[in-house]
């Protein structure tokens, strides 16, 4: 079941941890940046935050589809802010290299370095556990 909550400027969404739920979650954010008429790219944006959500699923939750996973949109400062929640433990962000490209046959350790290369900026926040990213909004 999923819980939204909104207002004009951020919507919070809450959602069980099932990789078929990601695109749901895409759809709805797509649809509450369109009715506020943001420009924004959508390719960079929806790949960014697949990633993030993905990532929470997979890492955070492990697929548990009992565990939740909380994913808010805000519009702030010509910016779109999203922020990508899961339940788990979190991994050790501070000594990350987000600068590293995994090798192109590996399947694992895109999710960080797409995020940033996606987004205008990353931030992981306690324990690993939370990321918040980006865009510069054009208003014209």
């Amino acid at each position: 079941m999923f819980k939204i909550k909104h207002s004009s400027s951020l919507i919070q969404i809450e959602f069980p941890a099932v990789f078929k739920n990601v695109d749901i979650v895409l759809q709805i954010v797509q649809n509450f940046l369109k009715e506020r008429k943001k420009n924004i790219k959508l390719f960079n944006l929806t790949l960014a935050l697949r990633e993030a959500l993905n990532n929470a699923i997979a890492h955070g939750a492990r697929r548990n589809p009992e565990l939740y996973i909380k994913c808010i949109v805000e519009l702030k400062d010509n910016k779109v802010f999203f922020s990508v929640e899961d339940p788990g433990n979190g991994f050790d962000w501070k000594h990350l290299e987000t600068d590293m490209r995994p090798s192109v046959n590996s399947e694992h350790g895109w999710g960080i370095f797409l995020l940033k290369q996606c987004s205008d900026g990353l931030r992981f926040y306690g324990s690993g556990n939370k990321v918040t990213f980006w865009f510069n909004v054009d208003n014209s």
